[in-house]
């Protein structure tokens, strides 16, 4: 049986906010700074953690694994970033960034160790050692879906800011993430889908 991420809560996300559960989680992560749109690295990265991200996937697959719920494949999960501006002028080339795929639950956390390695002999034109594995623990969040340039997020922070006041939460931190769920190089930029969101409590 294949797993499907979009079925599962945190990605089932409207426009409307709403606060979701992110449960525990596996993920390849990165840590980089600077603007996006201008830095070499981001786009460095991105290629590392897809490379990573489609090797362990395919490594499970072929191990051919009894999991307690007969998930024998996985649809890999959607690039995510934590983004936070350091000090308290704007600007996007002090920006700083986590850049993360999820895995899901029943992959084997020792599968990754060597999946890296194969990564790593197949391409060597990759700094794959940016990359580590990390479990982050879970988390409420408060998200909304986002359709459009990713000029335009702000957009999408307004309507979580007004949302908190008026639900009585608190936005915990600095940072924001935004998930990913179009591919640039195949969608117009009016029809890019995004979820934007951030930890609350309350």
């Amino acid at each position: 049986m294949k797993y499907e991420w979009k079925k599962d809560e945190p990605y089932m996300v409207q426009r409307a906010p709403k606060v979701v559960t992110m449960p525990k989680r596996s993920c390849i992560v990165i840590d980089g700074q600077g603007n996006p749109s201008k830095s070499l690295s981001f786009e460095e990265n991105i290629k590392v953690a897809y490379t990573l991200a489609y090797t362990l996937k395919m490594d499970f697959k072929r191990a051919n694994l009894t999991t307690s719920n007969e998930m024998t494949d996985y649809t890999v999960l959607p690039l995510e970033c934590d983004y936070e501006l350091v000090g308290d002028v704007f600007n996007m080339d002090f920006l700083r960034y986590r850049m993360m795929i999820a895995t899901p639950s029943f992959v084997p956390e020792g599968l990754y160790g060597r999946s890296f390695e194969k990564a790593k002999k197949r391409h060597p034109e990759l700094p794959l050692e940016r990359a580590r594995y990390e479990e982050f623990e879970p988390e409420r969040r408060l998200s909304t879906l986002h359709i459009g340039p990713y000029s335009t997020v702000s957009d999408a922070l307004g309507l979580l800011d007004a949302f908190c006041d008026k639900a009585a939460l608190e936005r915990v931190g600095r940072s924001h993430r935004e998930t990913y769920l179009s591919n640039p190089k195949t969608v117009d930029e009016p029809k890019l889908k995004t979820i934007v969101s951030y930890v609350v409590q309350t």
